[in-house]
């Protein structure tokens, strides 16, 4: 066991002992809690073939088993298909079996995704963080605390920083000067060092040999100078947060590391929480409305029942619609993971939003013409469909991107590149 091999390697530092058998050349071992999350994501995989419709639930928990065995997975994206999971269930229970109540949707829904919740409580515990990379792992804090230093010895510092990234740094450095921190009149001249990474910079030229420098991460960059990813960073990816720590502890770096500096993280895609819920609220809103188009399409055998003048109407209505909202939501969640495009930029994002939102009622008020032809004319009943629930989803949405946005309101300040020359 894990306390076990502490235990032995503790002695043995104190005081060696020759082992009497050479270590074994070949196989390997996993600890039973692996094996048995293994089994578990497997069948949580099989039950996620039930939200085929979502296309993104299965995508990631089909592949899940394979990558725990070999420890390497995306916790975010994970961590958001499994609490997912149950919901798509009670919406596809809701909307395929026909005379279904609500309460037995979701009933079916949480009883059967319940599973899936219990396999993220599994990930999220101390064996599954020891066994997987760092990708598989959830981000925190080393050693988060209070040092409550009022008065630190004062360090002239230095921001190194992209013009995108100025309202990070504007904002670290008013913190830093609150503290008695007086900024370097230029990098050479800095004690302290603080070299914000982002997509638009990558590298500083501040020597690390001769100065302290700290890489504070924003936004993760793959072409990172050599140079800093030798230093341990700062990581700021999931927030701006500890300002005050950091100024009260940046005449002691070594003590600054332990308070804010996060164990590597690797690719894991970290993003702070209000820019998170816009990510996972358009995918949710684009899986939702195209896999109600392509129901609406090719499951309610409306188009069999039409006649020939409506049927190109609805397809062209609907096929617009699905591929005008597949674009639309694709290229906002590039912009927000990459900071970068059209999207961007504030205003146009929230222009984008508003589109998305006119696209969700303007798809659900045709599916209520066309529901209406059906019953006046054929006699015909379909009942509940996806676009009934996408109206529903997106204004329940809505009411919870604002609590988060309450709370977390200077993401979007902080994420949105600026526009300063």
């Amino acid at each position: 066991s894990y306390k076990a091999g502490l235990t032995e390697l503790f002695s043995q530092l104190e005081k060696p002992i020759q082992e009497e058998h050479l270590a074994p050349e070949s196989g390997f071992k996993m600890p039973w809690q692996i094996w048995g999350t293994i089994v578990l994501s497997v069948i949580v995989a099989l039950i996620s073939l039930g939200t085929f419709w979502t296309i993104f639930i299965p995508f990631v928990l089909i592949p899940l088993p394979y990558q725990i065995f070999k420890r390497s997975f995306d916790f975010m994206r994970v961590q958001a298909a499994l609490a997912a999971l149950p919901i798509a269930l009670a919406m596809g229970e809701f909307v395929y079996v026909e005379n279904t109540e609500l309460i037995d949707s979701l009933t079916y829904g949480f009883g059967l995704g319940f599973l899936a919740w219990v396999l993220l409580a599994v990930l999220r515990s101390a064996p599954l963080q020891r066994w997987g990379k760092p990708e598989s792992t959830v981000p925190k804090f080393a050693n988060p605390y209070n040092p409550n230093i009022m008065n630190p010895e004062p360090v002239p510092f230095f921001i190194d920083y992209a013009p995108q990234d100025s309202k990070i740094a504007d904002e670290m450095s008013t913190m830093l000067k609150k503290y008695g921190h007086p900024q370097a009149d230029s990098i050479q001249s800095a004690k302290a060092v603080m070299a914000l990474i982002s997509r638009f910079k990558n590298n500083t030229e501040a020597d690390p040999v001769k100065q302290v420098v700290f890489p504070v991460m924003i936004q993760m960059n793959n072409d990172l100078a050599p140079k800093l990813s030798k230093v341990q960073w700062i990581d700021f990816r999931p927030g701006v947060k500890g300002l005050n720590r950091l100024s009260q502890l940046l005449p002691n770096p070594t003590a600054l590391l332990k308070a804010l500096g996060m164990r590597p993280v690797s690719s894991l895609s970290v993003y702070p929480p209000m820019i998170t819920a816009l990510i996972y609220f358009i995918i949710l809103i684009a899986v939702i409305n195209v896999g109600a188009v392509i129901d609406y399409l090719f499951f309610t055998g409306v188009t069999g029942i039409l006649d020939e003048e409506s049927v190109p109407l609805l397809l062209g209505v609907m096929a617009g619609s699905v591929f005008l909202f597949a674009v639309l939501s694709f290229f906002m969640v590039r912009s927000l993971i990459s900071r970068t495009g059209l999207f961007s930029n504030i205003k146009t994002f929230i222009v984008g939003f508003i589109i998305q939102g006119v696209l969700v009622f303007g798809i659900r008020a045709f599916d209520n013409f066309i529901y209406d032809i059906l019953l006046d004319e054929a006699g015909v009943d379909l009942g509940y469909t996806f676009t009934y629930l996408g109206t529903w989803v997106y204004v329940i949405g809505l009411a919870v991107l604002a609590i988060v946005y309450f709370r977390n309101r200077l993401d979007i300040k902080r994420w949105f590149p600026s526009t300063q020359k």
